[in-house]
């Protein structure tokens, strides 16, 4: 969507430029609430050029423009399929869409707990949870289908078929070096030979050191694969749910507010 587009008439543009003083006067207020609203009805980047100007207007003016009325289209196309060829578009389930919806839910449902008629009402409480369960089922289902836009799922599966190999097969360098210390330790627990044992301690001793060194290779290279698997989902950074984050986005900050911001405090990056 290219907001730079304002797609609102000379009229309307005067009617949301004009300062509240003068709009009775230059203006037929009710002829144009009627097409401002009216294009509201069109899209999201109406709602853009409006509200700009908002500081211009009173609190009747503004509650004028901002209800339910005139915001449910917006909210109701935001989870249609724009896209569709046709003039019935139906819901769109992608990742981005869904987690736009379970926000949605989640400041709504926060809104009604928060009411005098249903403060710490426990049944309401359960109901939210239990809805809330499922918009997470959903958006977890969603996320298994786009997790691959960073990452490649042919490529994740390489690093992980690579890592898996340096720490469990046979024949890496790592496991061979635990079958010989094993091998020495037990010769020498079962031993009482004092010359023996002096050979095979000073053997574990040399084994150790490697295997130490083997190990600690495994877990470089555990870090570095793990590291870029960190970045599987960075795709999606911008459009995750921040209420109830799923658990790839735990510890990510919101990257829409500077990391200043009072949203993105106390949050690790």
């Amino acid at each position: 969507m290219d907001l730079s587009v304002n797609t609102l008439t000379d009229g309307y543009k005067n009617y949301l430029e004009s300062a509240p003083s003068l709009l009775e006067k230059n203006f037929n207020k009710s002829q144009y609430r009627k097409g401002i609203v009216n294009h509201i009805d069109e899209s999201i980047r109406d709602l853009y050029h409006i509200l700009p100007k908002a500081h211009l207007l009173n609190k009747e003016q503004m509650y004028d423009k901002i209800n339910a009325l005139s915001l449910y289209k917006i909210f109701e196309t935001m989870l249609k399929d724009v896209e569709q060829k046709t003039d019935y578009k139906t819901e769109k389930y992608d990742f981005r869409t869904i987690e736009l919806a379970r926000m949605l839910f989640h400041i709504s449902t926060i809104y009604l707990i928060k009411s005098p008629l249903y403060h710490h009402e426990e049944i309401v409480e359960t109901d939210v949870k239990r809805i809330a369960y499922h918009f997470r089922k959903l958006a977890e289902h969603a996320l298994e289908k786009e997790s691959y836009g960073t990452i490649k799922e042919k490529e994740q599966r390489r690093l992980i078929e690579e890592l898996n190999k340096i720490k469990y097969d046979p024949e890496s360098k790592y496991q061979k070096l635990n079958r010989q210390y094993g091998k020495l330790a037990k010769e020498k627990k079962n031993t009482t030979d004092k010359e023996l044992r002096k050979k095979l301690a000073q053997q574990i001793d040399e084994i150790t050191i490697k295997r130490n060194q083997a190990q600690k290779e495994v877990e470089e290279k555990e870090r570095e694969i793990n590291k870029q698997l960190s970045h599987k989902h960075d795709h999606l950074m911008n459009v995750f749910c921040p209420f109830e984050k799923l658990t790839p986005f735990n510890g990510r900050i919101n990257p829409h507010f500077p990391n200043d911001h009072i949203e993105n405090q106390n949050i690790g990056i």
